[in-house]
Formats: structure tokens, C-alpha cells, sequence
């Protein structure tokens, strides 16, 4: 295959090779290399199935175009799992249930370091559901079985394993169970789980949200608690004053109402305040809410500022919300715009600087910047660097879907 992927202004400057064969591992983040170094892990489907690779850039600034025959190639229900500037990443084997170490020599050229593996611990799918505690100490949280699988990244071994609440597991009243993606919001040594809950084969979810908070350091639960105030408020904000907003999901819209087109769904946003393990019973703020009409709201992702972020809001002069029939129209409508909402007042405008996109959309931190992936059925993928003042700029558009960017040196 000789897929290639345009950068219009950002990544990837390409410093990658094939990926080398050796049984040790190398160091993590060695002092010798100067260069920052940033991994990046692309999807893309084609009409023989799904494709994942993992690319090498050493600048985010430059303009440059990736053959993908010379990326790292994986399994199509793959992930990558990275922390910042660790010097190394994962990938998790969606078939064998295994995780791979790579580091990346002076050269960057990927090494093959240790594996381990989920299966013997009841793993049966591979999510992207990993949190990195320390260089020794990782969490992955496991619908399957309802459990953190704590694993030791530097050793590549697993330590224990953490049993969570029953409504954690897939089959709870007969629901597959989601706890969102990419990452868990911390506030000091407190680890949040929000859940969703999803049928499938209806095409409906509970109209409720769970709450597992997770004590890091003793690795005990601490509780649990849930509320119907809310369905499926798996998105998070983390606000600078520790208070963690929680918003209900694009995905759990686009499964649990998207089968007819007619039903409207009422998202709202919840708060836990710093410290505490419970949503704050004074606070509510519906999506339909936040702009004079009663429109259709859903996603949440975090903005610069002090309790700002970003929702998705859909513009029914443009698409009709009966008109949403199907998932991937419902991803890529352009009825839907971006507002910016100051989560502790509640109100709300339209953000001008960034394009009308659908709800899948999510803000991750790149270096400690935050960015804004934008994403177009799943064809293409356009990140922004986001600003305060709203002069967003544009960084990079790919063809595929763009899931993280990590700096790894």
C-alpha cells in the first residue's frame, strides 16, 4: 500500500524507519538525544479492513508528507498507549490481547522491547482506556471483566488487578459498558471512571450516568455513586480550580437515538468539586440551555481559560435532527457548531475560530499545549492549536483518523 498522508501546515517532519527486530529493550528517555521527537498513531480504513500506523516526527511546525510504507504497521484494533516525554510507547494487540514495548534508538528507528500479556487476566478487548501513573506504574481499565489491570511499564509487567464495581463489567442489566476514551480525569491522587452504558443490537443506552473514584496510591476504591440527572456524561473538563465538569457523550447519542432520527436527546453537564467523589446535587446545566432555542447539544471538551470549554451544538436550519439517520452522517453533519461555554455561569457563545465540524471532536495536550482534533466522517482528521483569544491555528489535516500525537522524547 502506498497511502500518503498531507500535512497542510504542522506535522510530520520524518525522521522513521522500518521497525528494527532486537529482543532489549532500550533505555527510556536517554539524556544524549537533543531533539524532541513526537509519535503520532493514524487509522485508516480501506475497502480490505482497518489499518493503524504509527509515525516519527521531530517538529510539529514544518510542512511534510508521510509515506506510510516505511511507518510502523499494526493490527487494525490496535492502540497506542504513551506518556509525555517517557521515551517510549505501547501498542495494544486488539487480537492477541498482548502490549509491545518500542523505544526509539538515536537513529529513530523503532526497537521491539518485552511483551506482556491481558488474556490470563479474563482481557477481551483491547481499548484505549490506559492511564500512566509514574514510569513504573500504569492503569488499564477493563470493561470486560470490571477491573484496573495495574501494570508495571518499565519492567513490562503486571502487578495487579484492582476489582471495580459490577456496573463497570459488560452485561450490567444488558449493556455494554464505556468509560469514554484516551484518558481519566486526576485531581490530586484521586482517579475518575465516569460510565455509560450502551445496547447495541437496540441501539439504545441507560439513561443514567456512574461514577467509580479511585484512590491511586492505595489503589482502593472509594466509591461509587450514579445519577439519572444526566445520561452517558462520560466527557470530561478538568477546570483549574480542580472542579471536574462531566458532559453526556456524542456517543452515546449517536447510538441511543440516531436508530429513527426522531427521538430528541437531552444531554446535560454535571459537577464534582474539588476533592469530592460525588456529583454536586446544585449543579445542572442542560445543553438545550445554553442559547435562547431549545437545540440539540452533546460532547464536551476542555478550552484556555478558567472553567471554559467547548461544546457541539446542532444548527437544525441547516440538518434537520430527523434527518441524522445513521452514524456517519451523524459524525460528519456540518448542522453542527462550536460554542464555547463558561462552565461556571452557564453561559454560552459560538466560537468563530473554529470551523463547523461534528460532535467528534475532542481537545488533548500536546507538549502541554492543548489541541482540538476535528474529525470528518472517517475520511480525514484536522487538528487546531487552540488560544485564548480565539485565533485558533490550523496545524495539520491528514487523511485518516489522527487519534493521538504524543511527545515521546
Amino acid at each position: 500500500m502506498n497511502l500518503t498522508i498531507k500535512i497542510f501546515s504542522l506535522l510530520l517532519l520524518l525522521g522513521l524507519f522500518f521497525s528494527g527486530c532486537d529482543d532489549d529493550d532500550g533505555p527510556g528517555l536517554d539524556s544524549q538525544f537533543s531533539e524532541a521527537l513526537y509519535a503520532t498513531f493514524i487509522r485508516v480504513d480501506n475497502p480490505d479492513g482497518r489499518i493503524n500506523y504509527v509515525a516519527l516526527t521531530e517538529d510539529l511546525e514544518q510542512e511534510t508528507a508521510v509515506d506510510f510504507t516505511t511507518a510502523l504497521e499494526v493490527p487494525g484494533f490496535s492502540r497506542m498507549y504513551a506518556p509525555e516525554e517517557g521515551g517510549f510507547f505501547a501498542i495494544g494487540d486488539g487480537e492477541d490481547m498482548t502490549i509491545t514495548r518500542y523505544s526509539i534508538n538515536e537513529n529513530n528507528e523503532f526497537v521491539r522491547g518485552n511483551r506482556i500479556s491481558f488474556a490470563g487476566e479474563g482481557v477481551t478487548q483491547m481499548h484505549w482506556r490506559n492511564k500512566f501513573l509514574s514510569a513504573v506504574k500504569a492503569y488499564y481499565v477493563d470493561v470486560t471483566q470490571g477491573q484496573i489491570v495495574v501494570w508495571n511499564p518499565e519492567e513490562m509487567s503486571i502487578t495487579k488487578t484492582i476489582m471495580l464495581p459490577e456496573q463497570v463489567a459488560d452485561g450490567y442489566q444488558g449493556y455494554n459498558t464505556s468509560v469514554g476514551f484516551y484518558d481519566f480525569p486526576m485531581v490530586d491522587n484521586q482517579m475518575y471512571i465516569p460510565l455509560e452504558w450502551l445496547n447495541f443490537d437496540t441501539n439504545e443506552g441507560r439513561p443514567a450516568t456512574g461514577l467509580v473514584v479511585i484512590n491511586t496510591q492505595t489503589d482502593q476504591v472509594l466509591s461509587y455513586t450514579e445519577t439519572e440527572k444526566a445520561p452517558a456524561a462520560t466527557n470530561f473538563v478538568v477546570d483549574t480550580n480542580g472542579d471536574i465538569y462531566f458532559g453526556t457523550s456524542g456517543y452515546y447519542m449517536a447510538h441511543g437515538f440516531v436508530k429513527d432520527g426522531i427521538n430528541r436527546p437531552n444531554g446535560a453537564i454535571l459537577r464534582v468539586k474539588a476533592g469530592e467523589t460525588t456529583f454536586d446535587d446544585n449543579y445542572y446545566l442542560p445543553y438545550s440551555s445554553l442559547t435562547a432555542g431549545n437545540r440539540i447539544g452533546v460532547s464536551l471538551a476542555s478550552a484556555p481559560g478558567d472553567g471554559i470549554a467547548y461544546t457541539t451544538l446542532l444548527k437544525e436550519e441547516t440538518t434537520a435532527w430527523s434527518s441524522i439517520t445513521d452514524f456517519r452522517s451523524y459524525i460528519s453533519s456540518s448542522g453542527w457548531e462550536k460554542w464555547k461555554i463558561n462552565l461556571r455561569t452557564g453561559e454560552a457563545e459560538p466560537e468563530q475560530g473554529l470551523p463547523a465540524a461534528g460532535p467528534g471532536a475532542d481537545t488533548r495536550l500536546i507538549d502541554g499545549e492543548p489541541y482540538i482534533f476535528s474529525f470528518s466522517d472517517f475520511g480525514s482528521t484536522t487538528v487546531f492549536k487552540l488560544s485564548a483569544d480565539g485565533n485558533h491555528e490550523e496545524k495539520l489535516t491528514v487523511d485518516g483518523l489522527l487519534n493521538l500525537v504524543v511527545k515521546v522524547r
